[in-house]
């Protein structure tokens, strides 16, 4: 199959060639093939193809593969994403860089901010906000989370869907910063998966003693 030639030969193939391959699943795996090499040209020829549109997951776990493998190549990443202006492609860097997320939330400290805090507010945008909150909540660096809380409060309408997570899940005293009113939490109104086995159980054993009972008289 193409992903079997894809995961075991992908050190011959040249890039010269990709063009000329345009069928949409040898081109998909021909994407994963190059994102198993982890070098420059290989990550920049990932990025140069991020306007590739029914091929965008591909490219972004490719992209986030190589960055996991060869940590390195992060700042090749972060230079395409300082460089880039389409808001869509920018947005598909910043899924990739999501993963890193508490290390740029630390660089906001540092004496150059700048590059963390265009991507912090990137990945905030399309709402990759759940390590945010995490980290958010457990630090006790209040100067560090003011500078966080400032990034959120240029980039996030309080009334929007990440808006709104954000006021659901964040201590009361880290709304107070930025500040919004708390948002209360969704009533939990699914059955817990223990009580619908507790529920099945009664129900079976009434109907067994419904019908024992004329065997019984």
């Amino acid at each position: 199959s193409c992903r079997h030639l894809a995961d075991h030969y992908y050190h011959d193939f040249n890039l010269d060639l990709f063009d000329q391959l345009p069928h949409p699943t040898i081109r998909k795996n021909l994407y994963w093939a190059i994102s198993k090499k982890n070098s420059t040209v290989h990550l920049k020829f990932l990025i140069d193809h991020l306007d590739d549109e029914p091929y965008e997951r591909t490219l972004t776990l490719g992209l986030t593969r190589m960055i996991e493998n060869n940590p390195r190549l992060i700042y090749v990443l972060e230079d395409a994403f300082a460089a880039e202006h389409d808001e869509t492609l920018r947005g598909r860097m910043a899924q990739v860089l999501s993963n890193r997320i508490e290390y740029y939330l630390l660089q906001l400290n540092k004496p150059r901010p700048e590059r963390a805090r265009a991507i912090l507010a990137e990945i905030i945008k399309i709402g990759k906000i759940n390590d945010l909150i995490g980290f958010l909540n457990r630090n006790r660096d209040e100067g560090l989370n003011a500078l966080v809380l400032d990034v959120i409060r240029h980039v996030v309408d309080p009334e929007s869907g990440t808006g709104r997570e954000l006021r659901t899940y964040l201590h009361p005293e880290l709304l107070a910063i930025w500040p919004v009113e708390p948002v209360a939490p969704p009533a939990d109104t699914r059955a817990h998966p223990k009580d619908e086995k507790l529920i099945r159980i009664v129900l079976w054993a009434t109907l067994i003693g419904f019908f024992a009972i004329p065997i019984l008289f």
